[in-house]
């Protein structure tokens, strides 16, 4: 009987480190998760987009054997999908995807004839940022930010009709550029965070040019424009970091 009576102490003592063990492991394991959550950020967000010939220049017209051209980069969006990694202490490093269309208006007009519309080109971007993140609050942090972009354009873009024709001419389709920026940064109490900031993208070389070719039916003259694209950018920068 007293056997029987110290097996089944036993028996509960092993039971109890049993469990003891299980929890201990199982809250190792619950940080673990939680620190590699805390290294690897995944991120959603648009950027509003300003050319830097928008706001160089803005409108340009130019008559040419009595025709007006008109031509204006216009503000246009940016979608992005980010992946942040934490390195060490203060540093990161950000990587993803981002796509985003520039905005050109044009426009062609004579004494009796009038045309006027825009053109979207898009491209893909993917960054490359080193990022230096410093603590101003409890859940609040500054940052800068500065890289190298590679730029992906998959075809050019056109469009008219038998009077008219505009179309951007690119001169690479695989282009690179310089990056920087600042940024502040709120975590949520969920685990979330949301990014606002405002950067300057820098193409290396030009993006391109853009064409506008006026050719009435009843003409044996064409009659064209050619515009510069610099295709350097500002962006206002919205992001939501997943929990």
């Amino acid at each position: 009987m007293a056997a029987l009576t110290s097996m089944i102490k036993l028996l509960k003592s092993l039971l109890l480190c049993n469990l003891l063990l299980l929890l201990f492991f199982s809250t190792a394991r619950a940080q673990e998760k939680d620190e590699r959550s805390k290294l690897v950020k995944f991120g959603i967000g648009f950027k509003s987009v300003a050319s830097s010939d928008l706001l160089s220049g803005g409108a340009a017209t130019f008559l040419k054997n009595g025709v007006t051209f008109s031509f204006q980069p216009r503000y246009s969006m940016a979608i992005d999908a980010v992946v942040r990694f934490k390195l060490r202490d203060r540093f990161s490093f950000q990587t993803g995807i981002t796509n985003i269309r520039r905005g050109y208006n044009y426009g062609m007009s004579t004494d009796t004839l009038s045309y006027k519309g825009y053109l979207r080109q898009p491209s893909f971007q993917i960054p490359f940022n080193a990022i230096l993140d410093v603590p101003i609050a409890k859940n609040a942090k500054m940052g800068v930010e500065g890289g190298l972009i590679a730029e992906m354009i998959p075809g050019e873009v056109g469009s008219g009709n038998n009077d008219y024709y505009t179309y951007i001419y690119i001169v690479s389709r695989l282009k690179s550029s310089l990056r920087a920026g600042a940024h502040i940064n709120f975590d949520l109490k969920n685990g979330s965070a949301i990014e606002v900031g405002f950067l300057y993208n820098r193409m290396l070389g030009r993006l391109g040019s853009f064409y506008m070719d006026y050719d009435p039916s009843n003409s044996n003259t064409v009659v064209s424009n050619r515009s510069v694209l610099q295709g350097h950018f500002f962006a206002l920068n919205f992001l939501y970091f997943l929990p």
